[in-house]
């Protein structure tokens, strides 16, 4: 299976580790608008192709997946041409940066007949997958609420960088990030609506508007919340879900899951209840360690990868529909607007 990469970017050099590790595949050519990229990325990784234009590339060569590592801004046109020209399409989110962009993507893919994934990569991280499964399964009982919460340093790159492509799209450096709590939202508890935005700014890069974000939704299982800083003294992300069985707060940097039932509040109970989740953090450290050592740790990016692979290979559903990824794009949008960055 022919694999081609557009955009020679960070991600894709990303992508590419992935794509080595897969039997069966051949990654053909690159392609990047900027040349010297092109030709440094299939110099490094001994591509023997490299294009500075996608149609003369797919047209010159048999190419069953085509791999969008470009900023979103350029995603929809990209997806389009790519359909056009009979391939599937790997895409990192969003998939585009309007719902009439999406809409377009949609029916574009429906005249095809390929298909199109895009990458919500942090539901398919080890410890995402994990507490997706206690939620169906019914170990937390009904969701109540869940609430993402990614903090970031001012030191965060492409906040700091003038100009970084993050500050020209819609809502800006939050336009970049926000996919991601997003679908995670949409994955636990339903169809969103949106209710309230809250934006502020507190550092001092006079190029960004706005460096603080709350955003309250309310889905069909629950209320939701989005909390985005730049402003942090470190690096992290936590989703924490409430259910009336049970509590999960997932650790997404540090790869840890804590699950917390109170069923008495006598002090013995508080005390066992203590042990039990510090047990559950160490396990888990030890659990992602293990992985690592023995080269079977798949991050979020590998397992979609290889998920949407055998979507394409054995004709089955991608593991993100375009029905979902279109939501996306449109609470996104809206809350984009809200923000009026």
């Amino acid at each position: 299976m022919n694999v081609a990469i557009v955009g020679c970017g960070w991600i894709a050099q990303e992508h590419l580790k992935i794509w080595r590790k897969l039997s069966g595949i051949s990654v053909i050519a690159v392609c990047d608008l900027n040349e010297k990229a092109a030709i440094r990325t299939a110099r490094a990784w001994k591509i023997p192709n490299y294009y500075t234009d996608l149609e003369k590339m797919l047209n010159l060569h048999e190419v069953a997946i085509v791999d969008i590592c470009t900023p979103p801004q350029t995603h929809h046109n990209l997806i389009v041409k790519a359909l056009e020209l009979s391939c599937n399409v790997l895409v990192e989110k969003p998939m585009a940066i309007s719902s009439k962009e999406a809409e377009e993507v949609i029916i574009a893919q429906r005249k095809s007949g390929k298909k199109v994934g895009v990458i919500h990569n942090w539901l398919f991280e080890p410890v995402m997958i994990k507490a997706l499964s206690m939620k169906r399964n019914g170990r937390l009982g009904q969701i109540l609420s869940a609430h993402v919460h990614i903090l970031q340093t001012r030191k965060d790159p492409m906040l700091a960088t003038k100009t970084h492509w993050c500050h020209s799209l819609p809502g800006g450096r939050f336009g970049e990030v926000l996919p991601h709590p997003t679908y995670i939202l949409q994955s636990l508890i339903g169809h969103l609506v949106v209710k309230s935005v809250m934006a502020r700014k507190v550092g001092s890069y006079s190029w960004v508007p706005y460096d603080e974000l709350h955003v309250t939704l309310e889905g069909e299982e629950g209320f939701g919340s989005i909390y985005l800083s730049f402003n942090a003294p470190k690096y992290a992300i936590f989703v924490d879900i409430y259910g009336t069985k049970g509590m999960v707060r997932v650790n997404l940097v540090e790869q840890t899951i804590l699950e917390v039932k109170r069923k008495s509040i006598r002090r013995l109970s508080k005390a066992i209840e203590s042990l039990r989740q510090a047990y559950q953090l160490v396990a888990s450290i030890a659990r992602s360690a293990i992985l690592v050592a023995f080269h079977q740790w798949r991050s979020g990016h590998e397992a979609y990868i290889r998920a949407f692979v055998d979507s394409v290979i054995h004709d089955k559903e991608p593991p993100v529909s375009l029905e979902e990824a279109y939501e996306n794009v449109r609470i996104v949008e809206e809350i984009c607007n809200a923000i009026n960055y």
